[in-house]
């Protein structure tokens, strides 16, 4: 249910920010001006907050060397 909920918020972000701009700059609306730049705060912070993907692993293969990734479930 999280996941859902995360993206249902995701999507109300994504479409303040377009309603927004497009209707405060195109229309001249005041308020969706508003709504479009306090969406695209949360957008910004949202992308600050997140955590940054980590590389773990760096190496180069040589001709014929293989990589073999597996998943192991918690606890392993």
């Amino acid at each position: 249910m999280a996941g859902r909920i995360g993206g249902l918020a995701n999507r109300a972000v994504r479409n303040a920010v377009r309603t927004g701009l497009r209707r405060g700059l195109g229309d001249g609306s005041r308020g969706w001006l508003v709504v479009g730049v306090i969406a695209v705060g949360i957008r910004l912070f949202q992308r600050m907050a997140s955590p940054g993907k980590a590389v773990i692993v760096t190496e180069l293969l040589d001709p014929g060397e293989t990589l073999v990734i597996s998943h192991l479930p918690p606890g392993r």
